[in-house]
């Protein structure tokens, strides 16, 4: 049975000003998972508990550049991603 760990993604302007309602999409793991959510008024979103493995993760927002990219996530720990240039 795999383990779960969790992705926290940030997401910066080229100018480095956090980008508050960005649409982040996980999609990957040893089980397959999907989880939509949306960045904060800091820029930074944390998953929930999510399974294991390889995750593309992908950052929308009207006015910016779609950026995507990818992250394994490992049991217990929290993967940091960093999205700039946005």
């Amino acid at each position: 049975m795999p383990t779960a760990g969790k992705i926290a993604v940030k997401v910066t302007s080229a100018t480095g000003v956090a980008v508050s309602g960005a649409t982040i999409t996980l999609k990957g793991g040893v089980v397959a998972t999907t989880v939509n959510e949306t960045t904060g008024s800091t820029g930074i979103f944390t998953s929930n508990w999510v399974p294991v493995g390889s995750y593309t993760i992908t950052a929308s927002e009207t006015g910016h550049t779609t950026q995507t990219k990818t992250a394994s996530v490992t049991s217990g720990v929290t993967t940091n991603v960093a999205i700039t240039s946005f």
